[in-house]
C-alpha cells in the first residue's frame, strides 16, 4: 500500500465507551484498501464496525444521515481534512498520507522553475511533506512561499478540488505536488500565472496553461445563451450546500426571459439529468462535476459563474474556476 493508515490515532479515537458501533469511510480513490483496514481493525478492537459502500467525493460527503439509519455512534472518515460543516454523528476526519518518495520528482521540476521565488500548494496526500519540500528548494536558492487560505483550508498550501484559496499567492510560478490537472489548472486561472504541474506517482512535470481551456469555456457559454430551459442543481450533501446561490442563478436566468428550475440532487450522474429533460443545467454542487466531467453529460452542464457571464451579470474577460 502507497499510503501509510494511522491505525493508532484511530484505535485511540474509537475506544471511548460512549462509541460501540462505528463506521469507516473512504473515498472512491482509496476503497479498494477498505476490506484491509476495516479486517486489521476488527482483530485489535472490540467494537462492531461497518465499512460504508456509499460513494463518497470528498470531506463535504459523510452521509451521517444515511448512516445514523444504522445506529452508528461515530464516523472515522479517512483520506481528507475536517472542513466546517455540522453533522448528525460524530464525525473524525485522518488525512492518509503518502509513503512516495518525491526528491526525484522535485529534482526534475528544477528544469522548468525560472525564478527564485515560486509558490507551492499540494494535496492532502502529500501536505505533511510541506516543510522537507520548502527546505529541499532552499537548498537549491529558491523560496517556495505557502499560504494559509479561508476557513475552509485547515493547513497553509493545502488545495482542494473545490477550493483554492491556498493557492493565491503573487507569485509568477507556482509549483503543485499532486496527481491530476484540475487543481493546477484552477490556480492557474485563479492566479493568471505560470503552474508547473509534479505528479509524485508517474515521476512527469508539465506546465498547465489555462487558454485553451478558457476558449473551451467560451464555446460553451455562447451555445447556453441560446437555450431556454434550465435544470439548477442543489446539492443536498452537507458539505455542498448552496441553496441561496441557487435561488440568485435562477432569478439571473428568469431576468433573461428563460425558465430556471430548481432540482435537489445528492449525486449527479449523466442518466438522472436526461431524465429530468432539460437543455442544460447549472452546477451549484461540486464544482469538479461541471469540468473534470463535462463530457460524461449528454447536455451542457455549467457553473453558477459560467452562468452570470452567458446571461450578461459578468464580464467575460472575468472567467473564473467556481469555488466554496
Amino acid at each position: 500500500m502507497r499510503y501509510e493508515i494511522p491505525y493508532n490515532e484511530i484505535k485511540t479515537s474509537i475506544s471511548g465507551k460512549e462509541f460501540k458501533k462505528i463506521a469507516i469511510q473512504l473515498p472512491e480513490g482509496l476503497k479498494r484498501y477498505g476490506k484491509e483496514i476495516i479486517q486489521k481493525l476488527e482483530k485489535e478492537v472490540e467494537k462492531e464496525l461497518i465499512l460504508s459502500g456509499y460513494p463518497c467525493y470528498g470531506a463535504c460527503d459523510t452521509k451521517d444521515k444515511e448512516l445514523e439509519k444504522l445506529g452508528i455512534d461515530k464516523i472515522i472518515h479517512l483520506g481528507h481534512f475536517k472542513i466546517p460543516f455540522k453533522q448528525s454523528i460524530e464525525t473524525e476526519y485522518f488525512p492518509i498520507k503518502s509513503n512516495l518518495k518525491i526528491k526525484n520528482t522535485l529534482e526534475k521540476t528544477l528544469e522548468f522553475i525560472d525564478k527564485n521565488e515560486i509558490g507551492l500548494i499540494t494535496t492532502p496526500q502529500h501536505i505533511h511533506k510541506i516543510d522537507k519540500i520548502k527546505e529541499f528548494f532552499k537548498n537549491k536558492g529558491i523560496e517556495a512561499k505557502t499560504s494559509k487560505g479561508n476557513k475552509r483550508i485547515t493547513s497553509e498550501g493545502l488545495v482542494l478540488g473545490c477550493n483554492f484559496s491556498a493557492a493565491k499567492i503573487k507569485q509568477k510560478e507556482t509549483l503543485y505536488i499532486g496527481s491530476g490537472e484540475f487543481h493546477p489548472l484552477g490556480v492557474a486561472l485563479s492566479n493568471k500565472s505560470k503552474v508547473i504541474a509534479a505528479n509524485p506517482e508517474t515521476n512527469q512535470i508539465k506546465e498547465i496553461g489555462y487558454k485553451n481551456f478558457i476558449k473551451k469555456r467560451y464555446s460553451i457559454i455562447g451555445k447556453i445563451k441560446d437555450l431556454n430551459d434550465f435544470g439548477i442543481l442543489i446539492s443536498t450533501k452537507k458539505g455542498q450546500i448552496r441553496y441561496n446561490l441557487a435561488k440568485k442563478i435562477r432569478k439571473i436566468i428568469e431576468k433573461a426571459n428563460k425558465t430556471g428550475d430548481l432540482i435537489a440532487i445528492d449525486d449527479v450522474l449523466p442518466n438522472e439529468l436526461i431524465n429530468f429533460g432539460y437543455e442544460a443545467y447549472v452546477n451549484t454542487s461540486c464544482p469538479r462535476l461541471s469540468i473534470d466531467d463535462y463530457n460524461k453529460f449528454e447536455m451542457p452542464i455549467i457553473t453558477p459563474n459560467e452562468a452570470k457571464i452567458a446571461f450578461g451579470e459578468k464580464d467575460y474577460q472575468k472567467y473564473e474556476m467556481d469555488e466554496f
